[in-house]
């Protein structure tokens, strides 16, 4: 299906040698994000139907097939929404006596006809982000597609809930007076530029939908005040999700809750991990209903900070980060040093490497690397027909588990929790959500720190350079490793984080600039441990770990007018998770990858014509029960799509 296409460029290149009329234009000074003109598609794919974009991931788990009740959140068209506060609406969750569930599920559906650049959007409920997304570039005849995410996590959003409900921070809340449904508030935005040359209109329309499968319905905590969703579920960890691992603890849900004092470890402990949190706040702008929720960084020096106020009940706590790239550095992996751009018009520049991290208090609480989304207007719009990129419509979020914090956190009113971007450019996008476990015993918890130990990122370049070509290497890593107490009515246990984070670069530019080579790769690993009594013995211990490398090449031809761009591209996403309760381990992994490689020819960011071809392989073993698939992609038609459940399937 795909034959190698660079002898043949640099032959062409050859021919050219160095002479001026040539004209060769340094690749770093085009542009990486293309629109498809009129007609750039191949002819096979323009057949005057909308055609289906999608994700070939492992689609949502679900109890049954059909939802026991659905919510139409919103519907818009985001036509001319630059500059336009987001689209907003309200809804009631359904009531338990109406709609027993334990599983929800956020529809994303969109439709669009015309030339447009992909855009990038988002989902809040009540200020807490629930899905990031991107567009998919819509073509003359029309494209459609639908995001479906598990939100299960955001249980605590989509139940009722009285208005006493925040009132638990001065130590567990009224319990008396009459309860009334709170209404939810739900946002979307997507800015969209719609003018004579860009004509494609976003129809958008987003729902949830709720499962049950007969076991465990939502169940009234009256010791908290509130409704809180039970379901056995091991908490969520990067792109995979732990709850792939279903109910390790072989007890149904009510079970676990009878053993918050559980007479085993096991119980006691599956508990703790093993359910959504009560209550999720959001760390975000505080004009999110004018301006978007999520905070835009500018720079290293931009950080942001969102004051939090914690039930001084809370046992737990995760803070889950959403971030995106844009502009000049939404390919940061590729960009050169500024020594090197320097030299040219650009501003893609300040080197391959950035890290985004959160303090709580001034206090710095973790990092994360972030995986290297490719948008569908990325590099070579033709990739990504009809298959996105991975992550491109379902945006990954990162957690930092910030128990070891709970003393901070539990002292005084309010908190501030910043967040930044080290060493970036114009512009992220970042906002994130505190996850917090509350305990429906006691109206305090206490806690207190054990050990804080972070180090500075450590970071080593080598460069070298001969006007437009040169070789630059460059090397970071950091760790950190936190450690406090917590006593609730679990009983006075220790937790324990250790991240490490290791990221390699390697960019060339060859042939005065015109051929470009990236290979980049960042590793991450976490560590959690629960551990009681003197000896520390350890309860529950959480393992994941993540690489995220990609290798992308690209060769810029002079033409008349025109430039012909031919891009190889390879990148991956791996991640993998272990679960230790007692002497029992259970096991997740998920391994998602796409090689793509075709060429185009441009003018400006517009794709004229070309030719591409794709293979994805997504592969998901939960403690040996599979997920396989394979589909490969050429100018547009999907030319074999395969799945399989057997963990062997070539």
């Amino acid at each position: 299906m795909r034959t190698p296409f660079f002898p043949l460029l640099l032959l062409s290149l050859l021919c050219c040698g160095s002479s001026a009329s040539c004209n060769p234009l340094p690749e770093q000074n085009l542009p990486d994000r293309y629109v498809l003109r009129r007609g750039a598609l191949p002819s096979s794919t323009r057949d005057g139907e909308p055609r289906e974009y999608y994700d070939p991931i492992h689609p949502p788990v679900l109890p049954m097939e059909t939802p026991v009740c659905s919510l139409l959140l919103l519907q818009h068209h985001f036509a001319h929404t630059y500059g336009l506060p987001p689209a907003s609406g309200n809804f009631t969750p359904p009531a338990p006596e109406d709609c027993q569930w334990n599983r929800a599920v956020l529809e994303f559906n969109a439709t669009s006809a015309g030339e447009q650049y992909d855009r990038i959007a988002a989902v809040w409920i009540d200020g807490v982000e629930v899905l990031r997304t991107s567009t998919a570039e819509p073509t003359e005849s029309g494209v459609f597609w639908s995001v479906r995410k598990d939100v299960t996590r955001y249980a605590s959003l989509l139940t009722p809930q009285d208005s006493h409900h925040h009132a638990c921070g001065d130590g567990g809340g009224s319990r008396h007076g009459d309860k009334q449904p709170k209404l939810r508030h739900v946002w979307v935005m997507l800015e969209n530029i719609v003018n004579d040359v860009f004509t494609g209109v976003y129809h958008v329309n987003v729902a949830v939908h709720f499962y049950d499968d007969g076991a465990n319905p939502p169940s009234r905590v009256r010791e908290l005040g509130e409704w809180r969703t039970r379901i056995p579920k091991p908490p969520l960890i990067g792109k995979i999700g732990a709850n792939r691992l279903g109910n390790p603890w072989g007890k149904d849900d009510d079970a676990l809750h009878k053993s918050h004092h559980g007479d085993t470890n096991q119980e006691r402990y599956g508990l703790l991990l093993g359910t959504t949190a009560d209550l999720v706040l959001p760390v975000s702008h505080d004009r999110g209903s004018s301006e978007g929720f999520w905070f835009r960084i500018q720079r290293e020096r931009d950080v942001h900070t969102a004051g939090v106020k914690i039930p001084k009940n809370a046992y737990r706590a995760i803070l889950e980060i959403y971030v995106t790239a844009h502009g000049d550095d939404e390919f940061w992996y590729s960009n050169p040093p500024n020594s090197y751009t320097e030299l040219l018009p650009t501003k893609r520049g300040n080197g391959a490497f950035r890290e985004v991290y959160a303090m709580i208090d001034g206090i710095y609480a973790g990092s994360v690397m972030p995986f290297p989304v490719v948008f569908t207007g990325g590099f070579n719009p033709l990739f990504w027909s009809p298959v996105v990129a991975i992550g491109a419509f379902d945006i990954p979020s990162y957690n930092l588990d910030v128990t070891p914090f709970m003393g901070t956190l539990l002292k005084g009113d309010s908190h501030r929790i910043t967040l930044g971007v080290g060493y970036g450019i114009p512009f992220w996008l970042v906002g994130a959500n505190l996850h917090l476990w509350l305990d429906p015993q006691l109206s305090s918890v206490s806690s207190g720190f054990v050990k804080h130990q972070a180090q500075p990122t450590s970071i080593s370049y080598s460069n070298k350079s001969s006007y437009m070509d040169g070789l630059y290497k460059l090397e970071a890593e950091r760790g950190a490793h936190f450690a406090s107490w917590v006593r609730s009515s679990l009983g006075n246990l220790t937790y324990t984080i250790e991240q490490q984070f290791k990221y390699r670069s390697t960019i060339s530019y060859e042939r005065s600039g015109t051929v470009k080579e990236v290979y980049s790769k960042s590793k991450y690993k976490t560590d959690m441990k629960i551990e009681e009594g003197p000896n520390y013995y350890i309860i529950a211990r959480l393992y994941h770990k993540a690489k995220y490398p990609i290798t992308l090449i690209t060769a810029t031809e002079p033409g008349h007018g025109e430039t012909y761009i031919r891009t190889n591209l390879s990148h991956y996403m791996y991640e993998k998770a272990a679960l230790t309760l007692g002497k029992t381990i259970f096991l997740t992994s998920m391994a998602d990858s796409q090689d793509a490689e075709g060429w185009m020819q441009v003018k400006g960011h517009s794709v004229l014509s070309g030719s591409a071809s794709t293979l994805q392989t997504y592969k998901h073993n939960d403690n040996g029960v599979c997920y396989i698939r394979k589909v490969g992609v050429q100018d547009g038609t999907v030319l074999s799509d395969e799945s399989s459940t057997d963990c062997h399937f070539q």
